[in-house]
């Protein structure tokens, strides 16, 4: 968490933010977060210009161009990042909001026109890095299946799946194998397939996995529409909760009633994760 519609729900409001502005410079109290270390990373965006900003898989892309030189900062969530706007200081080391300090800030893009992009993380597990297009472009296709959200050959993923032992949760799962699927709406895509999370990929049909890749784009897609899930830490840029929490079928209802059937959703533990199903309507 966040997860392929939160990180698209964050791009989109960055997009409509960053865009043509400029870094006046870069701040962090947290050099472990970032690469390369702060103040190469500060050097190497000061005064650039913001070009694009998109998303691949649950990774955040901000192209930049500093004196001609293109580069990209790219950045990941993890469990509790947030990006937000706002109009902060630096003083005593520590980021503040006119006289009081703010808890979780820990890095800042100050930008023109006094405003500036902030992220916070209160368990700091997100992270910044900034290279070269060609780098990062290497580094995310070495480790990211294709996009879900967009039509997808179900032949062309089958032998990697028919190969796999695994439970196709866990399958869901590997970022290598599909990009951006979490925990949450792996078990929303299931439910929507009517395929146990329980079963092995190798002995899924052609048409089950066909199914499961029409969910993918399915729930994706109108989790995206709804601004993404909030359990607790996950925020737009404008500070607002995303609303799938309320639509969602499965993930998180133990004992409640199938949306479908009305049996009562069952929870399991697969590869440490929780997975809630329907035992009656999903096989």
């Amino acid at each position: 968490m966040p997860e392929l519609p939160e990180v698209e729900t964050v791009v989109r409001g960055l997009k409509r933010n960053l865009v043509g502005r400029k870094i006046v410079r870069f701040w962090t109290d947290w050099p472990r977060g970032v690469t390369p270390e702060p103040v190469k990373f500060n050097k190497l965006t000061r005064g650039a210009k913001i070009t694009e900003v998109s998303r691949r898989g649950k990774y955040i892309q901000i192209r930049i161009a500093q004196k001609g030189t293109p580069r990209v900062i790219l950045g990941h969530l993890r469990m509790t990042g947030v990006f937000g706007f706002g109009n902060w200081t630096v003083k005593k080391g520590q980021a503040w909001a006119g006289k009081e300090p703010v808890r979780h800030l820990h890095t800042v893009l100050f930008l023109d026109r006094g405003e500036a992009l902030g992220l916070s993380d209160v368990r700091k597990f997100a992270t910044l890095s900034l290279d070269s297009p060609e780098n990062i472009k290497d580094f995310l296709a070495a480790r990211l299946g294709p996009e879900p959200i967009y039509k997808l050959d179900s032949g062309r993923l089958l032998p990697s799946l028919l190969s796999r032992k695994a439970p196709i949760k866990n399958i869901l799962l590997d970022q290598s194998f599909l990009a951006g699927i979490g925990n949450i709406y792996a078990d929303e895509i299931l439910w929507r397939a009517r395929i146990s999370p329980l079963r092995r990929g190798r002995d899924l049909k052609a048409e089950e996995f066909k199914r499961v890749l029409l969910s993918a784009k399915a729930v994706l897609r109108k989790a995206i529409a709804l601004r993404g899930t909030t359990m607790r830490d996950f925020r737009d840029t404008a500070g607002q909760a995303g609303k799938y929490w309320e639509a969602r079928a499965v993930y998180g209802r133990t004992d409640e009633a199938c949306r479908r059937c009305r049996d009562k959703i069952t929870r399991v533990v697969l590869g440490g994760r929780s997975s809630h199903f329907c035992k009656t309507c999903q096989i």
